[in-house]
């Protein structure tokens, strides 16, 4: 017995799977802009991008956030379950990275560099195989000098700001081991009280 096989269905089908390949591509392009995806370092170190460029009134309008950021994972209890979080210290009732986990993370704005201040941390959601939190990056910029040739419109003056990143998500697997880490992209804020 010989199989016929229709030709116009084989057709249709080839510009259906062209298709669906691209929206693929597509997707995953959106997925890609939207977020930052982090890089595992070893098991449960990962660093994460931080950069963006937006105007911040406090910082003298554009500012320019890079570098990565190092993020170690630790298993803690929680209600009575093992669960995977951010390592972190107490500073005043806030959670914050380890000051090292900051040291490749700088911005420039107008004349200035800024250097981190600190890192907190506020989960938003804890469960046994994944995580969210919103992550605030404390920048400031010492004052140049008054005399100075940098051109400050503002010399002597100390300025901070601070970014947002949210959603910052992770996801574990069984073994407690981070499988993935990725975080929205960043917007500077000017606010006193974040």
């Amino acid at each position: 017995m010989k199989l016929k096989v229709n030709a116009p269905l084989v057709q249709l089908a080839r510009p259906v799977q062209y298709l669906i390949i691209a929206l693929l591509f597509a997707g995953f392009a959106v997925t890609a802009n939207a977020a930052e995806i982090g890089k595992e370092i070893s098991r449960n170190k990962w660093e994460i991008a931080t950069r963006f460029t937006q105007n911040a009134q406090c910082a003298g309008l554009p500012v320019e956030v890079f570098g990565k950021l190092k993020v170690d994972f630790e298993k803690v209890r929680r209600d009575g379950r093992e669960v995977v979080v951010p390592k972190t210290v107490e500073v005043n009732g806030k959670k914050l990275l380890p000051k090292d986990a900051s040291n490749r993370v700088h911005a420039t704005g107008l004349g200035r560099t800024y250097n981190v201040d600190r890192v907190e941390l506020e989960f938003t959601s804890v469960g046994s195989a994944f995580g969210s939190m919103v992550m605030r990056i404390f920048f400031v910029a010492k004052p140049n000098a008054v005399n100075t040739a940098q051109g400050d419109i503002s010399p002597g003056n100390t300025f901070t700001f601070w970014a947002v990143y949210k959603p910052v998500e992770w996801s574990s697997n069984s073994d407690q081991k981070v499988t993935n880490f990725l975080s929205g992209k960043g917007e500077a804020k000017c606010s006193k009280n974040p």
